[in-house]
């Protein structure tokens, strides 16, 4: 089962959600106006214990944060052959609105830096297009990343 870990609404200071984070209470944080939405360790601790998986969305140096507590996410990474490719991307139900040249470009050249600098972290890779194919290619890296055996220490390291 696939559960979206909503990010917790709280109403603190800058330098407590940091605190926070540094505490490994936290994973990633996002400021929105006059709040943060947080994304906590105990509910994708409480998710997982479940044996669901978690759909989180946070800035790829939360892949880290999440490696440190011990927490190994499967990251998929979307690519793109060209801004216009992502220009070109539509859904009557989910994109209904046009993504200009700029946002497109601007979308392509970030996209670029993160799989430069985190590709290590990333555990598939599919190729963008119709949102169809690539929920299909997730799912497909889901299910094989769930076929795979995984190792773990016996004891604490």
């Amino acid at each position: 089962m696939l559960v979206n870990e909503a990010p917790k609404v709280m109403k603190a200071s800058q330098q407590a959600i940091e605190r926070g984070v540094k505490d490994c209470l936290f994973v990633d944080y996002k400021r929105r106006s006059g709040h943060f939405d947080v994304t906590t360790v105990a509910s994708i601790k409480e998710i997982t214990e479940k044996n669901w998986h978690c759909l989180l969305d946070v800035a790829p140096h939360a892949i880290e944060r999440l490696h440190n507590m011990h927490i190994y996410p499967i990251v998929i990474f979307t690519h793109y052959k060209s801004a216009k490719q992502i220009k070109e991307q539509r859904d009557p139900i989910y994109l209904r609105d046009k993504v200009t040249q700029r946002h497109s470009k601007e979308q392509f050249e970030t996209a670029q830096k993160i799989e430069q600098e985190y590709g290590r972290y990333f555990t598939g890779v599919v190729q963008g297009g119709a949102l169809s194919s690539i929920c299909t290619q997730i799912l497909a890296t889901v299910n094989q990343e769930q076929n795979k055996v995984l190792w773990i220490p016996a004891c604490p390291l």
